[in-house]
Parts: structure tokens; sequence; C-alpha cells
């Protein structure tokens, strides 16, 4: 009578055991899911969401008033230059530096100017396709590259591969417009 008792409590451990290794499996799925890159590389940069706060709508000089107004040497002045529909714009690095985004109305397009301090890279995004939805500094980083995120759906986006990586729009690409860095 005790060897039968002992396969059975095998068993029921066994079951148990292969239950929760299943629940754990189908839980480091979903997560996964979760995100376009794993969930664990998304990382926290130190401010919180808009810690950082973008510029919206900004305002800009005629070059010749711009130039009367600078005081400092304008050769070291680095501007990224966008050109759009034969209108141009010159966003300096300096003020990128400190807020990071640039949201935009440019000859009736939104557009969004990235720029990540950290990898020195600033990027151009065209945000016509999302519903013109202004970009925030989400506080977190992607392999030490800026993540931000959109504020109609709040989906983080990759600012070097600008891909959604988290949230609605995960694995969407936002279409990319030329830009140059220049003084």
């Amino acid at each position: 009578m005790r060897n039968q008792k002992k396969p059975i409590f095998y068993t029921k451990i066994l079951v148990i055991t292969s239950l929760l290794i299943l629940t754990v499996s189908l839980i480091t799925m979903a997560k996964a899911e979760d995100c376009l890159v794993p969930c664990d590389e998304i990382v926290g940069g130190g401010p919180p969401p808009d810690g950082i706060p973008a510029v919206e709508n900004p305002s800009f000089l005629e070059i010749t008033e711009f130039e009367t107004e600078y005081t400092g040497d304008l050769d070291s002045l680095y501007v990224l230059g966008v050109v759009i529909n034969g209108e141009a714009r010159a966003y300096p690095r300096d003020m990128l530096n400190w807020h990071e985004i640039i949201n935009d109305e440019f000859n009736g397009e939104h557009v969004c100017i990235t720029f990540c301090p950290l990898t020195g890279t600033g990027i151009l995004y065209n945000s016509s396709s999302i519903g013109g939805s202004t970009l925030g500094t989400s506080g977190k980083l992607y392999e030490n590259n800026l993540v931000f995120y959109d504020r109609t759906s709040g989906s983080l986006w990759s600012q070097m591969l600008g891909v959604g990586l988290k949230g609605d729009r995960i694995g969407e690409k936002l279409p990319i417009q030329p830009i140059t860095e220049t003084t």
C-alpha cells in the first residue's frame, strides 16, 4: 500500500513542477512580446519622463538678426540644418544638448528633431505618419541611446533605430528626413 502512495505523490510533484515551469515560460514569453528588444535592456537613464523637457514650436530669427545678437564664436556653433520644400531652418546643437527633442511644424509637416548627447546622433523624424504626435523624452535608454515616446500612444521609440520598441506602435518605423550637421 505504501508503494502505491509514492507514485501518486511523485506524480503530483511532477505535475505541479511542470505547471510551474509552464507558467514561468508563458509569463516570460508574454513579457518578451511586450517589447521589440529584451525589455530589461530598456533602462532608466536618470530623469523621469519629460524630466528633460522638449522644445515645443520653437521661434526663429533671420540669420542677419542672429549674427547681430549672438555673442559667441559663429565658427564653433554647430547646428542641425533642415530644408523642407525650399524652407531652411537651423536648430542649435547646444539647445539640443539640453532638450534632446524639438517638436516643430514645418511647411505643414509635423517634424521632430531628436538628439542624443550620449551618442552624438541627430535625427529628423516626420511625425505626420503617427498623426502629428509630438515626442517627449522617456527618461530611458536602449544601448546607451535616447528612448523617446510619442505623446499620442505613449509608445517607446529608439532614437537611432527610429522604431517602436514598446507599446501600441511596437515595430513601426518613423520616416527619417535629411538633416545636416554644420556650422
